[in-house]
C-alpha cells in the first residue's frame, strides 16, 4: 500500500492511537511497525483475531497483562555470559508469572480459537520462576536464605556491625564526647560514623566521610 493511501487513511493517527492503549513498550513496538495487510485471507483472519479480543473486552475479561518486562537486555546480557542483578531475575520471574497467567486466561475462555491458538504458544516455566523468589524477595533484594553460604555471611556481618556499632556508642558516651556535635552514631555511605566539631578534627583520629556546608 502506497504512502499517500496511508495518508489519506490517517494511518499513523490510528496506530498512535492504538499505541497510547498498549500495555507494555513491547506492544507499543509492534503498533509502530504495524501495516495494513493486502492478502484477503490475512485480512479475514487479523479482523477476527480482533473480534475475538473485543467479545473478551465487552464481556468485562480483565486480560491480565500486568509484570509484563522486556526481558531482551537481560536475555542479551546472559547470552554474552554476562551477571544479571537480583532486579533483572526479578523481571524474569514477574514475566513468567504474567505469562503463565496469561496462557491460563486465553485457555479458559470460550469461543476465541485463534487466541486460544497464540496462548499455546506461550511457555511456562514455573521451576525458574519458584527459584527465583526462593532467592530474591519482592524488592529486588537477595534473600539471606538464598544459599546456606550467603546466609552464614550474612549472619557473621550483622554480628560485627552490632559490635561496631556498640564500640562507637561506647565512644560517644566516653570521655570523648566533648569532641562531638551530639553523642549519636549515624551512617554516611553505608559507614557508622560519629559528628565531630570542627574545632576538634584534628583531636579525633579516623577518616572524614562527610562535612556539613560550616565544615563541621
Amino acid at each position: 500500500m502506497d504512502e499517500r493511501t496511508l495518508r489519506t487513511l490517517e494511518f499513523a493517527k490510528i496506530k498512535e492511537m492504538l499505541a497510547e492503549r498498549t500495555a507494555t513498550s513491547l506492544g507499543r513496538e509492534v503498533v509502530e511497525s504495524l501495516m495494513p495487510a493486502t492478502d484477503f485471507l490475512e485480512v479475514q483472519h487479523r479482523q477476527a483475531e480482533t473480534s475475538e479480543a473485543r467479545r473478551l473486552y465487552l464481556g468485562g475479561h480483565a486480560i491480565p497483562l500486568g509484570g509484563l518486562h522486556d526481558l531482551r537486555p537481560h536475555v542479551g546480557r546472559a547470552v554474552r555470559g554476562g551477571m544479571l542483578e537480583p532486579g533483572d531475575l526479578l523481571d524474569v520471574a514477574d514475566t513468567a508469572a504474567s505469562s503463565r497467567r496469561l496462557k491460563r486466561f486465553l485457555e479458559e475462555q470460550e469461543d476465541v480459537p485463534i487466541l486460544a491458538a497464540l496462548s499455546r504458544m506461550l511457555g511456562t516455566f514455573s521451576h525458574l520462576e519458584a527459584e527465583i523468589r526462593q532467592a530474591v524477595d519482592e524488592h529486588g533484594e537477595v534473600r539471606d536464605d538464598a544459599s546456606p553460604a550467603l546466609a552464614e555471611i550474612r549472619r557473621s556481618m550483622r554480628v560485627l556491625q552490632n559490635r561496631m556499632k556498640e564500640r562507637l556508642e561506647s565512644f560517644v558516651r566516653g570521655p570523648a564526647a566533648k569532641y562531638l556535635q551530639d553523642p549519636i552514631v549515624t551512617i554516611r555511605e553505608g559507614r557508622f560514623v560519629v559528628p565531630v566539631k570542627i574545632e576538634y578534627r584534628a583531636q579525633v583520629p579516623g577518616i572524614v566521610h562527610d562535612q556539613s556546608a560550616s565544615g563541621s
